[in-house]
């Protein structure tokens, strides 16, 4: 399997499990959230042979001489 980045859609328990559906270019996956119990839906996480392993960061969206406090 593949490793991949997506956007959590759903969040469901199953047989004791906690998975997520992943959207990701318009296809959709079902993975573990055993390692990264604290994703929320809309989360992009990092996901490698079906299991997601962080949940990742997106760009911030600062633009140019802008401060941030």
């Amino acid at each position: 399997m593949r490793d991949l980045t997506g956007t959590i859609k759903e969040i469901f328990v199953e047989e004791g499990i906690t998975y997520a559906l992943l959207s990701k270019a318009g296809l959709t996956e079902k993975v573990s959230l055993t390692l990264v119990m604290n994703a929320r839906v809309g989360d992009d996480v990092h996901v490698e042979s079906g299991v997601a392993m962080a949940t990742a960061t997106r760009p911030s969206r600062i633009l140019v001489g802008q401060t941030v406090e």
